[in-house]
């Protein structure tokens, strides 16, 4: 998606992940499912992203284990670590302070409220021959009972009691490529002359939407008397 104006309306901060989950994947879904099943042929695991949404019909088909993953502490919506709820940003921050007995059935809700996004998941489910699933919503809550894999540091979220009880916190990879790149000089200096800067990333979805990111970013460092530098991709 490299049109602008179809990236600003796919990441929009209220309607954007539906638009994404009910316009673009949904549609694609038995089209992927084959994809998927074509490419994991003598294959001995499966690791998932959380929205190869055909990934977990094709490990139930075939038997091959299943790892699904969780890319931010968002995705879990816990509500022992409230994320702001999209719909209602002020409200929910407002409300954290009520805690997981508030929380708990607001979730539950939000799970049952957006259960008829699953449709197309369940239709595909049976026409291949799987038994009917319990979840409230296997787009949102579906995880594997093998191994869930949180795909972020321990600083930007710890293990939540309402998370999948399988759940491992992975980290961050470190870059150990040995190859012949190196920083520019400019940067190097900039590192090497005070303390670790904070580095702001749009990473790749956002990055030709990024609005006024980078400008808060710089207001943020100069309000906590920080350094700060930073990276965007080539798009």
């Amino acid at each position: 998606m490299s049109d602008p104006k179809t990236m600003q309306r796919m990441m929009d901060f209220r309607m954007g992940t539906v638009r994404i989950i009910r316009e673009k994947l949904l549609p694609a879904l038995r089209k992927s499912y084959e994809d998927v099943l074509a490419a994991t042929e003598g294959a001995d695991l499966l690791v998932s992203h959380p929205l190869a949404y055909a990934d977990r019909l094709v490990s139930e088909k075939t038997g091959i284990p299943w790892v699904s993953t969780m890319i931010t502490p968002y995705g879990f919506f816990s509500a022992y670590d409230l994320p702001w709820f999209p719909p209602a940003p002020v409200l929910s921050k407002r409300l954290r302070f009520l805690g997981p007995t508030f929380w708990r059935p607001v979730r539950v809700l939000n799970l049952l409220a957006t259960r008829y996004w699953a449709e197309p998941w369940y239709r595909l489910r049976e026409e291949i021959g799987l038994p009917q699933t319990s979840e409230l919503n296997p787009l949102v809550n579906g995880h594997s009972k093998l191994l869930h894999l949180a795909l972020f540091s321990k600083q930007l979220g710890n293990k939540q009691l309402d998370w999948p009880r399988h759940s491992v916190i992975t980290g961050f990879p470190t870059f150990d490529e040995d190859g012949e790149a190196e920083l520019p000089a400019e940067l190097t200096r900039f590192l090497n002359d005070g303390p670790p800067p904070i580095v702001f990333t749009l990473s790749v979805s956002a990055a030709t939407v990024g609005g006024r990111f980078f400008e808060h970013s710089v207001a943020a460092a100069k309000l906590l008397g920080r350094r700060a530098g930073h990276t965007q991709l080539n798009v």
